[in-house]
């Protein structure tokens, strides 16, 4: 699953982590440009786009690539690992300089309880997701 940009009524956390946040495995990066992960590549952390932009993209039933909505600023993707599918269902790479939150699955339920404003920013990704495949189908 994909999460993409959050309802424009909500306003997500303050994306800096508090100074509790200091744990060896959870890290913050910045790249300028390239790939993050590919397509069918296994996955064991979340990604928060803190700033910057990541563009996805994955391969159609024909084998052709497909770009994907692209990931701005206070969107989490990667969530395969949550899924427990592990495997990437898509390719991300960052199309500009960039700064990201990476957090390996297994420390999720620590880092939510340490930081739980991300808990509903992460809840409202989703319904924004469900929404919108709604209003896609209800043509």
């Amino acid at each position: 699953m994909i999460l993409t940009q959050i309802t424009p009524q909500y306003t997500p956390p303050d994306l800096r982590p508090p100074n509790v946040m200091v744990d060896e495995d959870i890290k913050t990066i910045e790249k300028f440009y390239g790939r993050l992960y590919k397509e069918g590549e296994k996955l064991n952390q979340l990604f928060l786009l803190v700033e910057g932009k990541v563009l996805l993209s994955k391969k159609n039933e024909k084998g052709r690539k497909v770009k994907l909505p692209p990931i701005e600023s206070g969107s989490f993707f990667g969530l395969q690992s949550l899924r427990g599918f592990h495997l990437s269902s898509h390719s991300a790479w960052v199309s500009r300089p960039s700064k990201l939150l990476v957090i390996p699955y297994d420390r999720l339920p620590d880092f939510i309880k340490r930081w739980p404003a991300v808990k509903d920013h992460m809840i409202s990704q989703l319904i924004s997701q469900v929404d919108k495949l709604n209003s896609d189908l209800s043509y």
